[in-house]
């Protein structure tokens, strides 16, 4: 015959005990119940998670902090598989937007093509900013404009004043970003580039952003150019053409002038210059009839 003893176990359970026995509690087992999150790393679909990779969750990552699965239009850039993701706000063709669907770059700085009116202009992620570049890291121009008109005129340009607006009407239409602040590089007897222009330290470049004309107003006038003066405010191509001047390479006036640009009369002549060309001839070459029709060369002021 044996006895018992009843007593409480640290859990709480009873335990009984007797001689020659062995313990048993009839309390709860040793363990630990926690409740199911986003990020504990176990998939729980019944709590709307799609997935679940624990502390590695990420809005740039596949599974996102809400434990959903990253998707093209849920707001959060997928490093390495999406450009970007603007949510609700992708649309298509838009300057500097999100696509729908691919969420890749739109329009934008750094594509290679330019966009206007929101660039000067555009070489590319790898070129735009780069040293020697006329093309700024946000696609602006670095320097002063310089281009000749795509539009040709007989000699009654109406004096310098009307030449200039004839400048700024085609930067108006073409959409450059300075249009209303062009000057012709013109002379009559009284005035010239040299003396109506504000003479810059900075480079005079063509619309492609790439190509510089001369490095300043110096160079400009020195009797050469580093680049000729051959895309127009189009940006396009013009190749040999001339333009009207009345003014040395030098900035300075010169003769003749087609009666100070008022005159289209045969027997009154211009002085022109070819824009092809990189030395003097670029803004003195010949004498031409002023029935005779030409381009004009602009200058960003």
């Amino acid at each position: 015959m044996f006895s018992l003893r009843v007593s409480l176990s640290p859990t709480g359970g009873m335990t009984l005990s007797a001689e020659g026995s062995s313990t048993r509690s009839t309390g709860p087992r040793p363990g630990t119940c926690t409740k199911a999150f986003c990020g504990d790393g176990h998939l729980q679909p019944g709590i709307g998670e799609e997935c679940d990779e624990g502390p590695a969750n990420s809005n740039a990552g596949a599974c996102t902090e809400a434990c959903t699965v990253a998707i093209c239009g849920d707001g959060h850039t997928w490093e390495g598989m999406e450009e970007c993701d603007d949510g609700s706000e992708n649309q298509l063709d838009v300057y500097g937007g999100c696509v729908p669907m691919t969420c890749t770059k739109g329009p934008h700085c750094g594509d290679g093509e330019t966009q206007k009116p929101y660039e000067e202009c555009d070489l590319g992620e790898d070129m735009n900013g780069l040293d020697g570049s006329a093309c700024s890291g946000a696609c602006k121009i670095d320097g002063k404009v310089i281009f000749a008109t795509s539009k040709l005129y007989n000699g009654a340009l109406g004096g310098l004043l009307g030449a200039d607006d004839k400048c700024n009407t085609v930067a108006m239409e073409a959409g450059l970003a300075n249009a209303g602040n062009f000057m012709a590089w013109l002379s009559t007897v009284e005035e010239s580039p040299a003396t109506r222009m504000t003479h810059y330290e900075v480079p005079y470049v063509l619309l492609d952003g790439a190509t510089v004309v001369a490095s300043s107003w110096a160079e400009l006038t020195d009797g050469s150019l580093s680049n000729a003066i051959v895309i127009n405010e189009k940006g396009l191509a013009i190749g040999s053409d001339r333009a009207w001047t009345g003014t040395t390479a030098a900035g300075e006036a010169s003769s003749p002038t087609c009666v100070d640009w008022k005159s289209e009369g045969k027997g009154d002549f211009g002085l022109q210059g070819v824009l092809s060309e990189v030395t003097s001839d670029w803004s003195e070459k010949l004498g031409k009839g002023c029935s005779y029709t030409a381009r004009l060369i602009c200058v960003e002021q």
